[in-house]
């Protein structure tokens, strides 16, 4: 199958250039009758008039003449800041992986990982669906050019290559929001796989598997969508939180469906993953482990968290649609919990600003009044984890709802939400400038 790629023909803008504007010169021939004329004293003293008119003219006016260059900005404006995560370390893993990618090209890997002149004009301002430069789109075609040449040797090392180059290009992608490439590549390395025993060939393949989960992992949760891949390696079930705040709730949660548990479950699931994250961070900071050992557990829970099931609230029926609104509020608030892990981990913001998007809004309305009493402790996590996502006026909001069912538990210091948090499941220290923020504005209301 040949692949062909057609460039899109877009503008191409030119820097500014200072316009010179001067004055023709009034330099004239001087004609003489034969050689011997061109010595003559008045002949030169012609010439001399002349030449020295327009040099005289500009001693006077001061002014000099300016080369014309283009007027630009020094790139170091432009190009972001790497990050943990970022333009130059992927991730700790992709060492390996990069190493065993020699045998494609390092111009490629130095393309999809490092090449920081990609997306670097990136603004504010700039919509996720503004089409790519022309150079941009020059660059893609030719990494994959590349991938189709490579593919054509039939041999262990260079499929490994090839695998590892989609990989990277995948994570690329993903990183700087080009989701609709990185499900492609995501498509491609699945049919690429089929053949060769799917999924389950990178069982020996240990640095290929991690840098597959994360660039899956990554990825899904920018549009929070379920994860393409499996989980390969058999992965602990999360405990079911035994706290006396949860087991209240989803004994009274079991009264109103006790034919349909699936909500439940997911309720009790989520909470769990939230819990198990939390385990993984506090070993992270106590046991001296390295990044490495912290990105496994890691995605490893924000797989599990994704591939929970979701509620279709615009066309699903249910015969308890406010427990069904409340597990998909549970399920929304540890998405929300896991971006925030991976936004301080990685230092990347693109993972909490996709969250702000969410339905927590709409979710609440269709939960009546009456539904909260006895689980307004799950509500007050939901809106206390919502509110560190959110931004500019909804923030308001938020604060608002967080205020008036403080009132309605009794609680009235900012001790005892956070005694309400962690009896439902909290991890200390995430988001520490919004938490410390909620921690004055309820501070300064309470006084």
């Amino acid at each position: 199958m040949e692949l062909k790629f057609k460039l899109k023909e877009t503008p191409r803008l030119e820097p500014r250039r200072t316009q010179q504007t001067s004055k023709p010169s009034s330099l004239a021939f001087i004609n003489v009758g034969n050689p011997t004329q061109s010595k003559d004293k008045a002949t030169l003293r012609k010439v001399r008039r002349h030449v020295m008119k327009d040099i005289g003219r500009s001693r006077r006016s001061g002014q000099t003449q300016k080369p014309d260059l283009a007027v630009t900005k020094p790139m170091d404006q432009f190009v972001p800041m790497p990050t943990h995560w970022g333009d130059v370390q992927v991730c700790v893993s992709f060492k390996q992986l990069i190493q065993t990618m020699d045998m494609v090209s390092e111009g490629v890997v130095s393309l999809a990982v490092v090449d920081p002149t990609l997306r670097s004009w990136q603004k504010i301002s700039q919509r996720a669906d503004d089409p790519p430069s022309l150079r941009e789109i020059q660059k893609y075609t030719e990494s994959l050019s590349l991938v189709r040449r490579s593919i054509l040797p039939r041999n262990q090392t260079s499929q490994d290559g090839i695998i590892g180059t989609i990989i990277c290009l995948a994570v690329f992608d993903a990183r700087v929001g080009n989701l609709d490439s990185w499900r492609m590549h995501m498509l491609g390395l699945q049919r690429l796989l089929s053949p060769i025993g799917g999924f389950h060939f990178l069982q020996t393949h240990a640095s290929l598997r991690l840098s597959l989960l994360l660039a899956d992992v990554l990825g899904s949760l920018k549009q929070d969508s379920v994860p393409i891949f499996p989980l390969l390696d058999p992965y602990p079930k999360p405990k079911t939180l035994t706290s006396p705040v949860i087991t209240r709730i989803l004994a009274s949660l079991e009264e109103l469906d006790p034919v349909n548990r699936t909500p439940i479950t997911l309720i009790s699931d989520a909470l769990s993953l939230v819990a198990s994250l939390d385990e993984v961070l506090r070993r992270q900071f106590t046991d001296d482990a390295t990044v490495s050992d912290l990105i496994l557990p890691l995605c490893t829970i924000d797989h599990q968290v994704l591939s929970l099931q979701r509620w279709d609230f615009v066309t699903g029926e249910c015969t308890a649609p406010s427990l069904w609104a409340l597990s998909e509020l549970v399920r929304t608030a540890a998405i929300s919990i896991v971006a925030m892990v991976v936004s301080q981990t990685s230092g990347d913001v693109a993972y909490i600003m996709g969250r702000r998007e969410s339905p927590f809004q709409y979710l609440t309305s269709q939960i009546d009044d009456s539904f909260w009493v006895g689980k307004l402790e799950l509500k007050l996590w939901a809106l206390v984890v919502q509110l560190c996502m959110s931004a500019g006026f909804s923030r308001f909001w938020y604060l608002d709802q967080i205020i008036h069912t403080m009132e309605l538990m009794g609680l009235r210091s900012w001790d005892e939400l956070m005694t309400c948090l962690r009896q439902v499941v909290w991890i200390e220290d995430i988001a520490p400038l919004e938490m410390r923020q909620l921690q004055l504005d309820i501070e300064k209301l309470s006084s």
